[in-house]
């Protein structure tokens, strides 16, 4: 599943509207698109109660942004797991994902 979203990152083009496009429909990303993205990125991490907390906040959210401020969450889950580190690198791997969504300001690595 990480491979899906490393390819998704790396095989990313931007759209005229600004948004990323998805790699295999070559369109924009939608609000499920970005859920996708962000489920796969905690598919390896056995956390039990924190990552099913995660992933209803995940599939409750009704905007590109909220799903933006899970990130922090999702970053815990990932290190508690894999490690700083990695988590680091998951998360900065969706940055692509979000322009177009969030302001580019605010697109910074962690």
């Amino acid at each position: 599943m990480l491979a899906k979203v490393r390819r998704a990152v790396t095989g990313q083009a931007t759209v005229p509207e600004g948004r990323a496009a998805t790699p295999d429909r070559g369109g924009p990303c939608s609000l499920a698109d970005v859920k996708k993205q962000l489920l796969m990125v905690l598919d390896d991490c056995r956390d039990g109660a924190g990552r099913l907390s995660i992933e209803d906040r995940i599939s409750s959210a009704d905007s590109v942004t909220e799903l933006w401020l899970l990130r922090s969450d999702i970053y815990q889950c990932v290190a508690r797991q894999r490690g700083q580190s990695e988590a680091s690198r998951r998360i900065n791997s969706l940055l692509p994902i979000f322009e177009g969504w969030i302001p580019a300001r605010h697109l910074a690595a962690v």
